[in-house]
């Protein structure tokens, strides 16, 4: 909903949260009276300006008034799970020729990923050098062009964890 949002109901509060970004329910049978009654939501934006929410605006997220009678299960009360898996992340390097054929068989989704690293190490041995610099553009077009006619494969990934993205160099090498 929003930071700081609260519900009233009759003047009274009923609920609070904090954090904007989760979904919260609210039984509001204590706070109802017979006939007519007042249910005020509010999106607290006097702290402003903040990095994390929109402030520009006040609930910004979709408020629903549920009705149930004595039981009831929350919207999310029942989770449903299966083991089943259908995408893979290449994670740090590109996907082997063989591994993507397998994909292709099984039908799984493919997320080649090139590197985990640019220009700063994580290690004394890996490529993130001038070695880098100087073969980053053929890497990822023999990426490309073994990934060609694989179907498997519905994106790419430039890399993962890549501290590099807030220095100047490395934007300069996303543009």
């Amino acid at each position: 909903m929003y930071q700081n949002a609260s519900v009233l109901v009759n003047g009274n509060q009923a609920a609070q949260r904090p954090y904007g970004y989760v979904n919260f329910y609210t039984d509001l049978t204590p706070y109802l009276c017979e006939g007519e009654n007042e249910i005020e939501i509010i999106a607290d934006n006097a702290d402003t300006p903040n990095a994390r929410y929109y402030s520009g605006a006040g609930i910004y997220r979709e408020v629903h008034l549920l009705t149930a009678g004595n039981s009831y299960i929350t919207p999310e009360g029942i989770k449903i799970t299966t083991k089943s898996q259908d995408a893979i992340r290449s994670s740090h390097n590109p996907i082997s020729k063989a591994f993507l054929d397998a994909c292709d068989e099984y039908g799984l989704y493919v997320m080649d990923e090139t590197w985990d690293y640019w220009l700063i190490c994580k290690n004394p041995y890996d490529q993130a050098n001038e070695s880098f610099k100087s073969w980053w553009k053929r890497d990822v077009d023999s990426m490309i062009g073994i990934d060609f006619n694989h179907p498997s494969v519905i994106m790419y990934s430039i890399g993962n964890e890549i501290s590099e993205l807030g220095t100047q160099e490395g934007q300069t090498l996303c543009a």
